[in-house]
């Protein structure tokens, strides 16, 4: 099994281990608040649109789609002088409830016309990821601490979606991603609660 690992590992197209290498930066850079990180977001999720597709997961290549805009719209939120947003907010548990519940129903349908009118390949947890990771991304650009939180869920539910797909590069990447998020939610943590005192 090891060989076959490191076979499909050294097999992987150029492309995927850019969008790896440049994913990997992108979060690293996100979880220092630098504004750098939205560059790398915009590579990555460029490639990640036509890998996604070419494997038959249609809501995450529209995902990545969606990353592409959103990285354009944080770059420039990101970057406003003097502007609040620069600073970690944290939502009420009431906001976060309304937002899992509408998630979870947009899954939900989305799950069930990728399955009916599509040749998806796991359309329920490929929309999952799709429709949390919209939340997710959109917190991040806000600067909403929980995001971290989403992230790591929808990372560790993303592990085994692309290595069935056998994407194996990109499983490790979301592996990588759920590290690198949890060290990023400590760090925000500790961010905010300074900036409250």
């Amino acid at each position: 099994m090891l060989d076959q690992l490191l076979s499909a590992f050294a097999n992987t197209p150029w492309t995927e281990w850019v969008a790896f290498f440049t994913s990997i930066i992108y979060v690293w850079l996100a979880s220092r608040k630098s504004s750098w990180c939205w560059p790398f977001a915009i590579i990555s999720s460029g490639i990640y649109i036509l890998l996604c597709f070419q494997s038959k997961l249609y809501a995450d290549s529209a995902l990545q789609s969606f990353y592409v805009l959103m990285a354009v719209w944080a770059w420039g939120n990101w970057g406003k002088e003097g502007s609040s947003i620069k600073l970690i907010v944290q939502w009420p548990y009431q906001k976060h409830l309304i937002n899992i519940a509408i998630c979870l129903l947009v899954t939900l349908l989305i799950g069930f016309i990728l399955d009916t009118y599509t040749d998806q390949a796991l359309p329920y947890t490929d929309a999952f990821i799709f429709c949390f990771s919209l939340s997710a991304t959109y917190l991040i650009g806000k600067k909403v601490l929980e995001n971290w939180i989403y992230f790591i869920i929808i990372d560790l539910i993303a592990i085994p979606l692309f290595w069935n797909r056998e994407l194996y590069v990109t499983s490790l990447l979301y592996l990588c991603y759920t590290i690198i998020a949890l060290d990023a939610w400590r760090k925000w943590r500790k961010d905010f609660q300074t900036t409250r005192l």
